[in-house]
């Protein structure tokens, strides 16, 4: 089917030198001068070409994409010698008339491909993808997420939430929390140890430590760190 045009529409085929315009359901045509219906070109008319398809010669350099182009709107117009072409956007693919989405989610890796890491799900967007977390996750970058280590109310006394309900205690201290301050006097601070200060000293506990005093008839050896001495008889 042809194209249908209204009284006084002006057609000009791609033949240089005619014009057509529709007049009482007739096309009339006729000839017109291309040296006036054409721009003036700035370059010399040695360099002049001619494009196939087009009434008016060219310079070098010229700006087609500027004149009007027919590529998609996820395409780029880039110029070339005699033209211009259409290449899709990245994420789109086609022949640059038409471009479609790329579903980066449908291949792993490579240049059409996701690049999500584990704990994530990849998410197919227009043009790109996104990588979600996955519950209990957080996001470290646009590519990786972490584990999410949550202690409900938080661990006391300089603990490390180190795990989902679970605190890294600090010595001196324990419980889930933290919350329980360790007697190193009537436990030894760590399995295997000698009670904290031997049988030569009294042990008072304080808050996540303790410390030793001499018994009497004992002193305490500033180099060694522990009390000596004889027991004075009573």
């Amino acid at each position: 089917m042809g194209t249908l045009y209204e009284h006084g529409d002006r057609y000009t085929p791609k033949q240089c030198a005619v014009t057509c315009v529709c007049h009482d359901g007739n096309m009339q045509c006729g000839r017109v001068n291309p040296e006036k219906n054409c721009p003036k070109l700035p370059c010399d008319i040695k360099d002049q070409f001619s494009v196939p398809g087009e009434c008016c010669k060219f310079c070098p350099g010229v700006d087609y994409c500027s004149m009007g182009h027919s590529c998609d709107e996820n395409a780029t117009c880039m110029n070339l010698n005699t033209k211009y072409t259409c290449t899709c956007n990245q994420g789109f693919q086609g022949d640059g008339l038409t471009c479609e989405d790329v579903d980066e989610c449908q291949e792993e890796g490579g240049l059409r491909g996701h690049h999500c890491h584990s704990n994530t799900r990849c998410v197919n967007v227009v043009g790109s993808y996104v990588c979600q977390c996955l519950p209990g996750y957080e996001r470290k970058d646009k590519f990786n997420c972490y584990e999410v280590t949550i202690c409900t109310g938080g661990c006391l006394n300089g603990g490390v939430c180190e795990a989902p309900e679970q605190c890294k205690c600090p010595h001196g201290f324990a419980g889930s929390r933290c919350e329980r301050d360790v007697d190193e006097c009537v436990t030894a601070a760590h399995p295997g140890d000698m009670p904290a200060c031997g049988p030569r000293a009294l042990c008072v506990n304080t808050p996540g430590s303790y410390y030793c005093v001499c018994r009497a008839g004992y002193r305490r050896d500033t180099h060694l760190d522990y009390c000596e001495g004889n027991i004075v008889p009573s």
